[in-house]
């Protein structure tokens, strides 16, 4: 058992990958609508990545191109 308790002490924690840059203008198009779900539908079929890490990534996006929410 302590070797295992050393083991997992060991171990370092995992980290999610950043999310892949947006360069899709449909995704854009729909920030700038105001769209935010289709722009977080669409990133997540351009992807193939999560609803949490879409939604990290569209809000970003928007953040990068001066929208407030």
């Amino acid at each position: 058992m302590a070797a295992l308790w050393s083991i997992y002490r060991q171990a370092k924690p995992t980290s999610r990958p950043a999310p892949p840059r947006i360069d899709d203008e449909a995704v854009d198009a729909a920030i700038r609508a105001n769209r935010i779900i289709e722009a977080i539908r669409q990133y997540r079929d351009d992807t193939g990545c999560g609803l949490k890490q879409a939604k990290e990534a569209v809000e970003q996006r928007a953040r990068e191109l001066g929208m407030r929410r």
